[in-house]
């Protein structure tokens, strides 16, 4: 039965990939299927070189299938694109690049005016990684042949494994060696640093991931990672700067349940001497960019199903986007939470269904969106 092993990058599915080098007997089943990645287009750069110095080679000696997939574009129906397809591999394809390109997570998320949510299901991995690799692993490796799909999840993580399994068919059987034999993060790098005589650099995320901003050593671990790389600083900056306009609620190190609004990475940076640079950076962007008052309509149906329209009434640059802001405040009431003025038409009643309606000045992203049907469930809130 062939092996598929998803690789993320991280210390655990790396781990299990090196043990399966060293077995001759998995690595012939190893042989057999792939060793498969999907790129977001957003890992931290030290994560791609910790793969291409210490990972790549060994399976390139092994003459292993190694696999790098990622979207063709936004929808499902644009497809998948294979980065790379060979038994040698030696460049880790985290960035597109003009001769391998493909449409990044933090593309969507920037154009659609939102961020990745702690809460709910992972739509923004399932979509980025799942998908694609579904698609050619299906296609592509296993072709209707029962395999082994190694998941690197590690002992600590019971509640993963379970909802993984539900993925499992008479095809697909799932298998999680590191769960079995008892490894959890600190034995995958110790085993690491044995086999290969490398401190792993840190854990692989996209630079937006909200997960690792989630608590102290998690901040840490981060803000020193953009204190190594700055220019990986410019994209969450901007992304978050316009889902926090549209919604206060949103912030990449989560939500401050007290007052329900976002916890800002730009706060947590300014706590920090070293990143001035790259919120000065931040600031002069926005001065430069076009602007837009966008009007906000949030339908909120359930207390997770809250589909949202913008609309762009005038664009122009900062200054002049927020002269029009005030004109609309003259007779209407106003607020400003973290330095954002909003203008209210509706603010969302007690009872479900309801709704909120109201104006901010944001970097321009379109000029308007709306999932398919809004119309509809906004007739419900009226």
């Amino acid at each position: 039965m062939p092996i598929v092993v998803g690789l993320g990058g991280g210390v655990d599915s790396v781990e299990a990939t090196l043990e399966l080098l060293r077995d001759p007997i998995a690595l012939r089943y190893l042989r057999e299927g792939a060793v498969m990645m999907a790129q977001t287009g957003h890992e931290w750069p030290d994560t791609a070189d910790d793969l291409e110095q210490v990972l790549f080679p060994r399976l390139a000696a092994a003459r292993v299938r190694t696999i790098q997939v990622a979207r063709r574009g936004l929808r499902k129906r644009d497809g998948v694109v294979i980065l790379d397809d060979t038994d040698r591999p030696n460049t880790c394809y985290t960035r597109p690049t003009p001769g391998r390109w493909y449409f990044t997570l933090g593309r969507e998320m920037l154009l659609g005016g939102t961020i990745p949510q702690l809460s709910g299901a992972r739509t923004c991995s399932q979509r980025s990684k799942g998908t694609p690799l579904d698609e050619v692993r299906e296609q592509q490796v296993t072709r209707g042949r029962r395999y082994l799909h190694l998941v690197g999840f590690e002992v600590r993580e019971a509640r993963r494994i379970a909802r993984d399994q539900r993925y499992d068919t008479d095809l697909r059987c799932g298998w999680y060696p590191l769960a079995e034999q008892g490894k959890d993060r600190a034995a995958c790098l110790a085993g690491i640093r044995d086999k290969t005589g490398r401190t792993w650099s840190g854990k692989s995320a996209c630079s937006f991931c909200p997960f690792s901003l989630t608590g102290p050593t998690g901040r840490t671990r981060t803000l020193d990672r953009f204190e190594r790389f700055p220019e990986e600083g410019a994209l969450p900056l901007a992304m978050e700067e316009v889902a926090v306009r549209l919604n206060p609620a949103q912030g990449l190190a989560g939500m401050d349940k007290r007052t329900r609004t976002g916890i800002r990475l730009l706060t947590l940076m300014a706590a920090r001497p070293a990143l001035a640079p790259i919120l000065a950076e931040h600031q002069a962007r926005l001065e430069r960019i076009r602007w837009a008052v966008y009007l906000v309509q949030r339908a909120v149906l359930t207390p997770t199903n809250v589909p949202r329209r913008i609309v762009a009434l005038h664009t122009g640059n900062r200054a002049e986007m927020q002269t029009q802001l005030d004109q609309l405040a003259r007779h209407a009431q106003v607020d400003e939470i973290g330095g954002v003025r909003r203008v209210w038409r509706r603010r969302r009643g007690p009872a479900l269904p309801t709704a909120e309606e109201f104006y901010v000045a944001a970097p321009f992203i379109g000029a308007e969106k709306h999932r398919p049907g809004f119309w509809r469930m906004w007739g419900r809130t009226q």
